[in-house]
């Protein structure tokens, strides 16, 4: 009886400022759909995007990586974390680094760069679109 009603009075604000569908959409980052479960493909989920060309999507990696020869050379900046898991990334100039839960990692647009290694699983959120660092 308690905890249902702790979850009802955290709902009704969200509900009332029309948030409580962003709210269930986050918490639910770290849930495995089952088209993302171990021995499937590398599961995409885009969760907002606009006519900006700014994209936020959830990604969840099984241990895929990218070819060996192959590298990503994006048209966008892109800003990612590990929500959960590990994941190593290599580039061109032979520079590597690893990331772990709550690393995050920016990727300005055409800077060459492979995945090497993910655990199973690695949860990601990733921003792709024009984010300039101006900090």
């Amino acid at each position: 009886m308690y905890i249902r009603k702790c979850a009802a009075e955290r709902k009704a604000p969200l509900e009332a400022a029309g948030l409580f569908r962003y709210h269930r959409l986050m918490k639910k980052l770290l849930d495995l759909p089952a088209s993302a479960r171990p021995g499937r493909e590398e599961f995409f989920e885009i969760l907002v995007g606009g006519a900006s060309g700014l994209r936020v999507e959830r990604i969840i990696s099984q241990g895929q990586t990218t070819p060996e020869g192959l590298w990503y050379n994006q048209e966008q900046d892109e800003w990612v974390l590990v929500l959960e898991g590990e994941a190593r990334l290599e580039y061109e100039n032979g520079a590597k680094i690893a990331l772990g839960r709550g690393d995050s990692l920016f990727l300005p647009r055409h800077v060459k760069h492979r995945v090497a290694y993910t655990s199973a699983p690695c949860i990601w959120v990733a921003i792709h679109g024009d984010l300039r660092r101006e900090y």
